[in-house]
């Protein structure tokens, strides 16, 4: 799913039905150890897997806070991208359902602080607004 083989503007594909959700949170459950699982994760849900939008902030989250290490390593590229602009479209859907839900908002605030950590300044500007 990571490789670069996608059209740039594909967001769809037969195959990725809602049912998979399950294997990729197991995935991430599993796989967390490897800073290519957050990547393909990330370029996942802003590409072909962008179904998956709702179930990506756990899953996102979930290998951050299982795998401390990650605020240490250098990132495969393009993984703060991925997830700078998951983040931005996620919160632009979801914003309303992430203050209601303390859950939602606990695992949007570990994906935010973990923007931060990496030096990106859009993590804090979008962390504030939705404190």
């Amino acid at each position: 799913m990571a490789l670069p083989w996608w059209r740039a503007d594909a967001r769809d594909w037969h195959t990725l039905t809602d049912s998979n959700a399950r294997f990729f949170n197991e995935m991430a459950g599993k796989l967390f150890k490897s800073k290519s699982t957050l990547y393909s994760l990330a370029m996942l849900l802003t590409g072909i897997g962008s179904r998956y939008l709702t179930y990506g902030v756990g899953w996102l989250s979930k290998v951050i806070k299982m795998n401390a290490e990650l605020s240490n390593q250098d990132l495969d590229d393009n993984t703060i991208y991925y997830l700078n602009t998951y983040m931005r479209t996620y919160l632009y859907r979801e914003r309303i359902n992430v203050r209601r839900s303390p859950e939602l908002m606990s695992n949007v605030l570990v994906i935010l602080d973990f923007l931060i950590e990496k030096g990106e300044v859009s993590g804090y500007l979008v962390r504030e607004s939705i404190v």
